[in-house]
């Protein structure tokens, strides 16, 4: 299951899946203004919308910029550790850990429980310290 983020483009509201967000992020729209650049994903986007098909994917954004000749400095995002508040049961750190590792928080958060009764309390002081370390998870902005 992929996460979905709300944008707005041109007034227009868009559901882009994040892989798709992240890819925006990167765009390089050689100087521009910003309001053309919005306005003409927004139409483009809009296009693609069709029948039951409600969500911007990666693929649409790639062939999209392409067809306006945006350059995307970067396509695939690199993958950083952060704590996930979205998805946390104490501080999110098993969450941002499975989600790095495309894992189910569940088995994170069970390995840190087996740890602190095997390692007598070292789970605990590893999640603190990745706690303290590890940042939290914020959107970007968009453009």
């Amino acid at each position: 299951m992929k996460r979905v983020i709300s944008v707005h483009l041109a007034g227009r509201i868009f559901q882009i899946e994040e892989d798709g967000y992240d890819a925006l992020n990167g765009l390089s729209a050689n100087q521009r203004p910003r309001n053309e650049v919005e306005k003409q994903l927004a139409d483009h986007f809009e296009r693609k919308l069709t029948g039951s098909k409600i969500v911007i994917t990666l693929t649409d954004v790639l062939e999209v910029c392409s067809r306006l000749g945006f350059s995307l400095s970067d396509t695939r995002p690199v993958k950083k550790l952060y704590r996930q508040p979205e998805n946390r049961i104490i501080a999110g750190v098993c969450a941002g850990l499975g989600d790095y590792f495309d894992i189910d928080p569940v088995v994170v958060r069970i390995v840190f429980v087996v740890s602190f009764f095997f390692t007598l309390t070292m789970g605990f002081w590893v999640y603190i310290v990745m706690w303290i370390v590890t940042p939290k998870y914020e959107r970007r902005k968009l453009l």
